[in-house]
């Protein structure tokens, strides 16, 4: 611990206090060093850890020596997010040019009023964009708005706006088909297509995009086979329906046939490509992780202290799936000195 003190005068005709200044980034009583910011930040943000037992927990390490505040530690992802900009740039860059992109919405409390979180995931960045609302307006200034690869996501329409092919999560459709085989047992095209689709992830998840295989050395006799099953199936669901039409009581089942009917090769264009992932799984980790984070933790007084936390929620989690030391790499970047531009001469 180090200590800066220095007399203080007063001028005797304005009242003003003078004293000599202070190293730069010394702007508080008590000014702390990256370690313990990152240990704050991290407790907090990783560990989902409330600011209250932080606090508790740095006093007990430190033997009492150091009692953080609550607001001290709440505001700790506002300076990371803004020491982090060269970050975060860097990871929306990579994010925009990857072949697919992984994208999901998972809603978030401010002060009372429910908030989007938009989750763009590739294999090496993450981002989190705090926003007002869904829709075409939520998607303004991320990656989705400008991206020109494969959108893999869940039945958002919004999505299909963007991008210039899609994958829809098939981990989804297949809850879908397991709910309209209980419902309707009187039907068969579920069940087929329920087995058509495990059939074709097997296939996929044979094909090792890591052992130097191109995506186009995909058996295209398979795939014109699966294509096959999968458009009689569908037609099979179309004579059911037509011959049993579904209850007003329970109609998902039906629209569930029109939809992959429609979006067709939404839902087979991993077949095509072995780039394309058959699952939204990597965005919806994190709109979990995200979301157990508020659940536990984390209560969003203000939409700029939201944003600032979504921000650092990103960059965390890029440094983590590149296998970086979180606590490292936390105190490198508190550490950072912000340089102030000086105002050119006149």
């Amino acid at each position: 611990m180090r200590e800066y003190s220095t007399l203080e005068f007063r001028d005797k005709l304005t009242g003003m206090r003078v004293a000599a200044g202070f190293p730069h980034g010394l702007v508080d009583d008590v000014t702390y060093g990256g370690s313990v910011k990152a240990l704050a930040l991290l407790l907090g943000n990783h560990c989902n850890v409330s600011a209250e037992k932080v606090s508790d927990m740095i006093s007990e390490m430190t033997g009492g020596a150091l009692r953080l505040s609550t607001g001290f530690i709440n505001k700790l992802p506002m300076e990371f997010s803004r020491k982090t900009k060269e970050e975060q740039e860097k990871a929306f860059a990579e994010v925009l040019g990857a072949s697919a992109m992984n994208t999901d919405y998972t809603t978030s409390n401010v002060n009372g009023k429910q908030n989007n979180v938009l989750i763009c995931a590739t294999p090496g960045a993450v981002m989190f964009f705090a926003r007002e609302h869904k829709g075409h307006k939520g998607i303004l200034d991320t990656p989705v708005e400008l991206y020109q690869g494969t959108l893999i996501h869940d039945h958002d329409i919004t999505f299909y706006k963007y991008g210039t092919r899609h994958q829809e999560c098939l981990q989804h459709i297949l809850r879908y088909l397991k709910d309209s085989i209980q419902n309707e047992k009187h039907l068969t095209w579920n069940d087929g297509m329920q087995r058509l689709i495990r059939e074709m992830i097997r296939f996929r998840k044979h094909l090792d995009p890591e052992d130097g295989r191109n995506p186009d050395e995909i058996d295209p006799g398979m795939v014109e086979k699966f294509e096959a099953e999968y458009d009689g199936i569908l037609e099979k669901a179309r004579a059911e329906y037509e011959y049993e039409p579904a209850s007003d009581y329970y109609k998902d089942g039906f629209n569930l046939s029109l939809r992959m009917a429609k979006y067709r090769s939404a839902h087979l264009l991993f077949l095509h490509d072995i780039r394309v992932d058959w699952t939204n799984n990597l965005a919806e980790r994190h709109a979990r992780v995200f979301k157990r984070k508020q659940h536990q933790a984390t209560v969003f007084r203000s939409f700029e202290g939201f944003a600032m936390v979504c921000n650092t929620s990103g960059v965390l989690a890029t440094m983590r799936i590149r296998g970086k030391n979180l606590y490292d790499g936390a105190v490198e970047i508190f550490d950072r000195q912000t340089i102030k531009k000086e105002k050119p001469a006149a």
